[in-house]
């Protein structure tokens, strides 16, 4: 015998076992795979990420040698420093940056954003700087006339546009305009979408004239005892307020901050494949505790000729090692094809990642390699340890439906941990806000979960009554539907744990289907609230009013008044704040409900909400320190007024705004209009638009329209929740699969006797369906309900950040439960067909 067999006399045994239920274990692997795979994917996905940004930032910035800019993070430098730099001894050419983004129009004359962010404008400044090393031309030649322009080679493709054509886009500062396209772009590593203008009209489009957002400066190091580090020191002294960094500088910051911000959409995305290897736990633990009941005279035999209870233990464990690592491995293989499909799709909508392919580090491997493994362990443990635990000479003579010992003990402690999980939840959402109120029905969360889980075979037994009351008088299914409920009957364990996967999973969705239903309500009810016009004119999504678009509207016929809410960033009192300026009075258009103070934006003035106040603990007639192009300054704050949705925390004054935002960067986010009355809703909507049509960006829609509008985009941003949280849901269903599918085996001398005595094919059939659509059922029930408690619970907790209104999905959780009796009879198809083609008299004789 072989050195391995003598020292592993389980070896082969645990490899022989794997190989006869190789099918049985198929849907577990599967389980596994699904988890690992997303959390695979998402590690590669942002990886990729992270390394086109990278990629992109380094190949732009890196040949830079320094760059000027201000050190304030909204300031600019003065187009006339240029000159002063240049004089530099050292310096042989500089290059003024600006950041500038455009609408496109296709061929059609509609605008159109080419990507999300828009279309980035570079310029071609006298051949020299490091900006015009980068790019290269794909077809044509550079702008050289006013109105010659060049695009990516991709935007153009995207757009149909070819050499010779006119192309009309709009800018921040230059409005509408037109121009001959010239050249094409070659691509870059990231497809980035850029638009090449002349200098001269780079700087007209696109700043006010007399300032630029930095410059990069070119150091010629081949002159006797140049170096950049010189250069940067002679340069820092003189422009003491100014940063000079060295383009590697300018790339490591950028590259920070998107890490930064990753980092939480990474987290974000393998809590979703986390969640659904939770629930492929009771996938697992079901099916390994039906394999180790079906094989107890098997392992029983084992003891009996010698084997330990830690080889056995240790032989089921192997098992579950091979199915987890197997499932991991795939998982991760998995992920990454997920990864390379998502990041196709981006690319062809206009959103390229890498042309370099993707980025797959250690992590995206080990993380879930050994989550995988992990998590099938540990749900293989109870098994292993039961099978381990068997006495030998009593498992002989049991067969494999030996109960899994009493639930006594475990249904009054699931019982004690619901009813206390139930009041802590039903408290807290009653009587708390805020922090505390969310975290204690958190507590109360786990309680429920876990009174549930423990509570669940007995609570299995009415249930399964009760359906089965509801199945049975029906014609069709009284024999069936008898022997269906019963089989459920049979081992309130596995019925519970297989329905608690499905709990589990209808709980997290109807979380979010309740919370999700009252955040669209109260953001509609707070946004109708908070205005009082009549029009609200938006730019599409994810593009803003450049300020040359907003005057004029005030004139327009059947206008009253309107009022464009600009808005900025800037510090105040130390705090990276968002702020909303209005060009004119928008008090009669605002609902603002001042609480302490007075509205009064005359001068140098802030209005700022309750909520930010009491953060900062200010009053009115205090004053607070605002970050301005020129330098700090103390701004008086005139009142406080109750939180409003629609213009945020801080409201400033229009003078201030404009010492605060740089030209290039003001712009307005809506267009507030107040109608006189000299037409209808309609007729006024059609006219405002009518106007507006040169500007083509815009759109004129009726606060309800503009509420329904911010409505519908946080649906949309449920609708991804949703499909993330559909991968536990799928997991869950596999368990029911599983399970049903296990039965088979373990019921077939009883299958066999049931078509002996004359049930039909079509009967057995039906009854695994109404055994499947019992269990579905009966997970489904509990996790809606669960959901829903928890979800009125949490939202109610939350009314202090706006969200006033509960909403109960009832039609969600119709539908849910309408869809449950769907998932079971399609759980079954596969157990059942099965089931019908055993041979009786084979299975009789087994």
């Amino acid at each position: 015998m072989p050195t391995t067999q003598r020292r592993y006399p389980l070896a082969r045994v645990t490899l022989a076992n794997l190989a006869s239920h190789k099918l049985r274990l198929l849907l577990t692997i599967v389980s596994v795979v699904l988890g690992t795979s997303f959390i695979s994917a998402s590690l590669v996905f942002t990886a990729t990420l992270q390394s086109s940004f990278q990629e992109m930032f380094n190949s732009s910035l890196s040949s830079i040698d320094l760059r000027v800019s201000s050190s304030n993070q909204i300031g600019s430098v003065p187009f006339t420093e240029r000159a002063k730099i240049a004089s530099v001894k050292g310096v042989a050419g500089t290059n003024p940056v600006v950041v500038g983004g455009l609408a496109i129009t296709d061929q059609d004359g509609k605008a159109q954003i080419a990507q999300p962010g828009g279309v980035t404008a570079v310029g071609n400044f006298h051949n020299t700087g490091s900006l015009t090393k980068d790019i290269r031309l794909a077809t044509g030649h550079l702008p050289q006339a006013y109105n010659h322009i060049a695009l990516s080679q991709p935007l153009a493709k995207t757009m149909q546009y070819r050499l010779g054509d006119t192309v009309e886009w709009m800018s921040a500062a230059g409005g509408i305009e037109k121009g001959t396209l010239v050249g094409t772009l070659a691509p870059t590593s990231t497809d980035q979408a850029q638009m090449l203008f002349t200098p001269e009209h780079l700087i007209k489009s696109f700043t006010d004239g007399k300032n630029v957002n930095a410059i990069d400066v070119d150091v010629d190091t081949s002159q006797p005892g140049i170096t950049v580090q010189q250069v940067r020191a002679e340069l820092q002294k003189m422009y003491p307020k100014y940063k000079v960094q060295t383009g590697q500088e300018v790339a490591d910051e950028m590259n920070k901050e998107i890490r930064k911000n990753l980092t939480f959409f990474n987290y974000f995305l393998v809590a979703f494949g986390v969640i659904a290897l939770v629930v492929g736990t009771f996938l697992i633990y079901n099916t390994f505790a039906m394999i180790v009941a079906q094989r107890i005279r098997e392992l029983a035999l084992l003891r009996a000729i010698g084997a330990t209870r830690r080889q056995v233990t240790l032989s089921v464990l192997a098992e579950a090692l091979v199915v987890g690592l197997l499932g991991a491995v795939l998982g991760v293989a998995a992920g990454a094809g997920l990864a390379f499909g998502l990041a196709a799709l981006m690319s062809k909508v206009g959103m390229a990642i890498s042309n370099g392919g993707l980025t797959v580090t250690a992590t995206s491997i080990v993380v879930p390699l050994v989550l995988g493994v992990l998590v099938t362990l540990v749900s293989a443990w109870v098994p292993a340890r039961r099978a381990g635990n068997i006495p030998p000479v009593q498992a002989m003579h049991q067969d494999s439906n030996t109960a899994m010992g009493s639930v006594q003990g475990r249904t009054i402690a699931g019982a004690v941990f619901l009813v206390v999980g139930i009041v802590v939840t039903v408290v807290a959402g009653a009587s708390m806000v805020g922090k505390p109120g969310f975290i204690t029905v958190g507590v109360g969360a786990l309680a429920m979960i876990l009174g549930l889980f423990l509570a669940g075979p007995a609570l299995s037994k009415p249930a399964v009554y009760a359906l089965g009351s509801l199945i049975k008088p029906l014609p069709p299914f009284r024999q069936t539907g008898t022997l269906a409920m019963r089989n459920a009957l049979r081992n309130p364990v596995r019925t519970a744990t297989t329905a608690f996967a499905l709990t589990l999973g209808l709980i997290l969705v109807s979380i979010v289907g309740v919370m999700g239903s009252s955040t669209t309500a109260s953001t509609k009810q707070v946004i109708t609230g908070g205005l009082s016009c009549d029009f609200v004119i938006v730019p599409p999504t994810n593009m803003l009013i450049p300020r040359q678009f907003t005057p004029g509207v005030e004139d327009m016929v059947g206008v009253e008044d309107s009022s464009a809410i600009f808005y900025g960033f800037t510090d105040i009192d130390g705090e990276s704040m968002m702020f909303a300026s209005p060009d004119r009075d928008a008090s009669h258009m605002i609902n603002y409900e001042v609480a302490e103070g007075r509205y009064d934006m005359s001068g140098d003035t802030l209005l700022i909400s309750q909520k930010f106040a009491e953060k900062m603990h200010v009053h009115a007639g205090d004053t607070m320190t605002v970050e301005t192009l020129t330098g700090d300054q103390k701004v008086p704050v005139k009142g406080i007024f109750k939180d409003n949705a629609v213009i945020g925390d801080v409201v400033m004054s229009f003078p201030l705004y404009e010492r605060v935002v740089p030209p290039s960067h003001q712009f307005a986010y809506l267009i507030l209009v107040q109608s006189n009355g000299m037409y209808g809703v309609s007729t006024m909507k059609a006219q405002l638009q009518n106007s507006l049509a040169k500007l083509k960006i815009l759109r004129v829609q009726t606060t309800e329209e503009f509420a329904g509008r911010q409505a519908k985009l946080l649906d949309s941003m449920l609708s991804g929740l949703y499909a993330l949280l559909m991968l536990s849901i799928i997991i869950a269903v596999l368990g029911v699969v599983n399970t049903l599918a296990l039965s088979v085996t373990e019921r077939r001398q009883e299958i066999g006797m049931l078509r002996a005595i004359g049930m039909s094919r079509a009967s057995l059939r039906q009854m695994f369906y109404v055994e499947s659509i019992v269990l579905s059922v009966f997970g489904t029930v509990l996790g809606t309900a669960a959901g829903t408690l928890l979800g009125w619970a949490l939202t109610n907790t939350m009314s202090k950040y706006g969200i006033s209104i509960v909403v109960i999905p009832w039609q969600m959780i119709v539908s849910v439960l309408m869809g449950s009796v769907v998932v079971g009879v399609l759980a079954a198809l596969g157990p059942a067909k099965r089931a019908a083609k055993i041979s009786p008299l084979r299975a009789i004789a087994d």
